[in-house]
């Protein structure tokens, strides 16, 4: 009668589905985190649109007060085809600062809304800032 060899070469069937499982782990958990990054890209690409649009936005009230074309309110706008995927709105609050005759208070306000498969939420960008306008 033979005996087996206990140091036999090759691997076992347990062996090679034990492996297989691990890899298919490793392979899971890159995707997840491929997937992760991708989402993490669309909201700061889509934040750094909102704070182009502020920005902008900012930059015209300011040649509006350097033109004495300064008026005080607030203009709320609907804004498409800006990169974001989802309709943007963009409000302008414009106040005169107390005490002064010619300081203005301006924040502007880009907001959107964030669509994902788990839920929806709004995401924004404001800018807040002071303007003077020339003297007369």
């Amino acid at each position: 009668m033979r005996l087996r060899n206990v140091c036999a070469r090759g691997t076992t069937l347990v062996e090679l589905l034990v492996a297989t499982a691990f890899l298919g782990y490793c392979v899971s958990v890159m995707v997840a985190g491929v997937a992760t990054a991708h989402r993490q890209a669309d909201i700061a690409r889509n934040r750094a649109i909102g704070m182009s649009l502020a920005e902008n936005a900012v930059a015209k009230i300011r040649d509006d007060a350097s033109d004495s074309d300064l008026s005080v309110g607030t203009v709320t706008q609907t804004l498409s085809n800006t990169g974001i995927l989802t309709d943007v709105t963009m409000t302008e609050a414009i106040t005169l600062v107390s005490g002064t005759a010619d300081l203005f208070q301006v924040v502007v306000s880009v907001t959107w809304v964030v669509i994902t498969n788990l839920a929806d939420y709004t995401d924004q960008a404001v800018i807040e800032t002071l303007v003077r306008a020339p003297d007369a």
